[in-house]
């Protein structure tokens, strides 16, 4: 696969990179917003569970 890659002419294997990184980064944000949302809901059933335990 390697040896593959090196036949490749420099210009499209550059966008080739360029769209790995695009992407990557891309899943990168969703990560951190998935993890922003179960943030937000951790601290939401917190409230829940005092509310609820009369605290």
């Amino acid at each position: 696969m390697a040896h593959s890659l090196h036949r490749v002419p420099v210009p499209l294997r550059a966008c080739v990179d360029r769209a790995w990184h695009m992407v990557r980064g891309r899943a990168r944000q969703r990560g951190a917003a998935a993890l922003a949302v179960r943030q937000e809901y951790d601290q939401w059933t917190r409230a829940e569970h005092a509310v609820i335990s009369g605290a």
